[in-house]
Parts: C-alpha cells; sequence; structure tokens
C-alpha cells in the first residue's frame, strides 16, 4: 500500500499589486523544476531514483508567496494547516520548500517555527538566517550570503589590491543588511576602508545617494540590494555622474541576476543605457558545474515539459489556441491559473529550462526533503504523517 505524504511550496508567481501584477519569470521557472521533482519521486519506473521513497507518493500544496513577507506569512499558515482564509485552508504539511527571497522566507519561518515544521528554501540567502535560535526549522540549498560577503573582499583586497570603496543596500531588506554587516566585518580585518555606506528604499529618490558617492570620490561601489533597487540605481547613475570609465561596481547575487532589468521596462528597452550603466560591472552568483553529466541530464529533463501557455494562433501571436494547463496542487487548487484582481490570468513560461541560477536549488530543496523522508521511514522505521 502506498502512503501520502503533503509537501509545502511557497513560489512567487504574480507580483503584488504595487509592481503592476507582473508575472515573475525566475519564480516560474523555479516552480518548474520543483513540480518535475516531484513527478520524478513519485514515477517509480522512469529511471531517475526510482529506490527512493518506494512506498511513499508525495503531493504538494502550494501558495503564492509573491516576495511579499505577508503574503508568506499568509501562505506559511495556510499550509501548515493552522490559518484558513476562505477555502484556503490545507490538511498539514510534512515540510515546506521556499520561500524565494530572505525577507519572506524570513516572515513564513514564524509559522514553521511554531508548528515545527522544516523549512528549505532554494534561494533566501540572507546571512541572518543562519541564526539558529531565530530559525530553528530553517535550511537552505543555496550557499548563505556570508560566504559571498567575504569573496567580495577576498576579491577586492586580495586579488585587485583596493583601499577603500563605498556601499549601497537596500534599505529596511534582510537580505541587504544582513550580507552587508558581514561584508564591514570582512572589510574591517582587511583594512578596507568604507568611504560612504548608503541605503537606498524602492519608491525612494537617488538623488541624495548619487550626490554622497560624488562627494566620496570612490571609484568602487559594492552593490549588496534586491534586483529591482539595483536595477534603477544603475539606471539612474551615468546620468548622475556615478558609474562609468574608471569605476568598479561589485555586485551581489541580487544585482548579478540576467534578469536585473526586468523590473524596469524603460532601461530593459534601452541597450545604450544599460551598457553605459553595466560598464566596470562584476557580480558574483551561486556556481555549480554547468558540465557535469547530472546537471546536463538535469536540463534535459526540463525540455521535456510542455509550456503550460496557450500557443499563438498565428505568428503576430493575436490569438491563442489550446488551453492552459489544468494541473492543481493537493487541495485542488490550479497551479498555473491565478486570480488577478478578480480574472483568471494563465501563467507560466514557453520554456521551462530557460536558465535561471536558482532553479536547480529549487529541485534540490524537494530531493533534499524525500531523501530526509526516505531516511526516517525506510531506514529507521518511523512512522510519518503531516499531523507530526
Amino acid at each position: 500500500m502506498t502512503d501520502t505524504l503533503r509537501v509545502g511550496a511557497l513560489f512567487p508567481m504574480v507580483r503584488s499589486r504595487a509592481s503592476n501584477y507582473r508575472l515573475d519569470t525566475g519564480g516560474i521557472l523555479r516552480l518548474h523544476a520543483f513540480l518535475m521533482a516531484i513527478d520524478e519521486i513519485n514515477d517509480k519506473s522512469d529511471g531517475v531514483h526510482d529506490w527512493l521513497l518506494p512506498q511513499t507518493r508525495l503531493e504538494f500544496v502550494l501558495r503564492d508567496s509573491k516576495r511579499d513577507p505577508i503574503t508568506a506569512l499568509i501562505g506559511a499558515l495556510e499550509v501548515v494547516g493552522t490559518c484558513s482564509t476562505g477555502d484556503s485552508s490545507s490538511n498539514g504539511v510534512v515540510a515546506t520548500v521556499g520561500a524565494a527571497s530572505s525577507e519572506p522566507s524570513k516572515s513564513a519561518a514564524q509559522a514553521f517555527t511554531r508548528s515545527r515544521t522544516p523549512q528549505i528554501s532554494y534561494s533566501s540567502t540572507s546571512a541572518a538566517l543562519s541564526n539558529g535560535l531565530d530559525y530553528p526549522y530553517f535550511l537552505r540549498t543555496p550557499p548563505s550570503d556570508a560566504y559571498q560577503a567575504k569573496a567580495m573582499v577576498d576579491l577586492l583586497v586580495g586579488l585587485w589590491n583596493y583601499s577603500a570603496v563605498a556601499t549601497v543596500a537596500t534599505a529596511g531588506d534582510t537580505y541587504s543588511t544582513a550580507g552587508m554587516e558581514v561584508f564591514f566585518q570582512h572589510a574591517e580585518a582587511r583594512n578596507l576602508t568604507i568611504l560612504a555606506s548608503l541605503s537606498i528604499a524602492e519608491q525612494g529618490d537617488f538623488s541624495g545617494a548619487y550626490r554622497e558617492l560624488r562627494n566620496s570620490r570612490a571609484r568602487v561601489i559594492v552593490l549588496f540590494c534586491q534586483r529591482r533597487e539595483a536595477a534603477r540605481f544603475l539606471g539612474g547613475a551615468p546620468a548622475n555622474g556615478v558609474g562609468g570609465e574608471g569605476f568598479l561596481y561589485m555586485g551581489s547575487d541580487a544585482v548579478a541576476q540576467e534578469s536585473l532589468w526586468q523590473d524596469n521596462e524603460q532601461i530593459f528597452e534601452n541597450v545604450t543605457l544599460r551598457n553605459a550603466a553595466l560598464k566596470g560591472f562584476f557580480g558574483l552568483q551561486p556556481s555549480f558545474n554547468r558540465e557535469a553529466d547530472e546537471y546536463l541530464s538535469y536540463v534535459e529533463r526540463l525540455r521535456l515539459i510542455p509550456s503550460t501557455l496557450p500557443a499563438p494562433t498565428d505568428e503576430a501571436g493575436s490569438g491563442v489556441s489550446g488551453n492552459c494547463s489544468n494541473v492543481t496542487d493537493a487541495d485542488g487548487r490550479p497551479v498555473w491559473w491565478q486570480e488577478v484582481e478578480g480574472e483568471p490570468l494563465c501563467i507560466g513560461v514557453s520554456d521551462p529550462s530557460a536558465s535561471n541560477t536558482y532553479a536547480p536549488f529549487a529541485y534540490d530543496a524537494i530531493y533534499a526533503i524525500a531523501r530526509a523522508l526516505h531516511n526516517v521511514i525506510y531506514e529507521q522505521n518511523v512512522a510519518v504523517s503531516g499531523d507530526a
């Protein structure tokens, strides 16, 4: 007899009203990788880890976390079964994958700590989340920002022999503030002078920040920001006398993402501005061996996944044929049909195998849960349920 266990899933799919309900392509690509892993674990004859959980089937309970702390907390409460909003209640989970950004994961951790539910994030890298006393049930598959903050200082001082920098972080953001705190610690240890340390807000005016950077005479600027603020900051920098010839930008992994300009249409369409803003840019990202057989096989399997979007009826894309994917989660909620201001919206991407730094970490996160369950159930002979 096959037992069924539920896992939670917090992925950003459609942004909030403040972001004009824009599709979160990065979150959707990570969700595709997560769902492929679920299918592989449940398929005992596809040749991919068929030995894993031989008599156990995994179901998932999905909530859109929107990269928003409050939304992520509500979603976490719903998947662990302690909160009900309309038809959104669930029956409890053994573990949860998510959320994406560090601030939403920090917020969701309140619910998971209270319910003693393991939480594994695929892209929350803030060093603050490594505090086991504050976040005893939090784990992650990518490395902590503490490592990239140290690597930044190592590169600036040890490789390039810089002695002074300015820094820019997103105000009130766990990812940015915790990462910058570690950077300052290593900078002090290596006698790296901080000429100016600035915080910028998502909807703020950056003119003051540009002025302070000009006055500091810093030629090296370290950006430990969220992507949205970084895109706006870099986009406006050339016109404000910051960046360009003779400058070096050192960007954290959020700044170095391929989708840096995604949330700013004006900059996205202006190739000349992008080239000017990114002149002298160096960024860090978590790495994995893209030539490894395991990774290449993973990408090939992703390429076999059909698009969840209806296909255009003509080259101009003036109409669609076919239907949106009708896949649902364990609660019967549609995965690819999302409601936006009362109207249904079919979401997804045309190519689920498109490059995304953190999609493999989402894939690894559910496998980490499956391996842990396999150890407990089949090696230690301990019964597991979503109510435990």
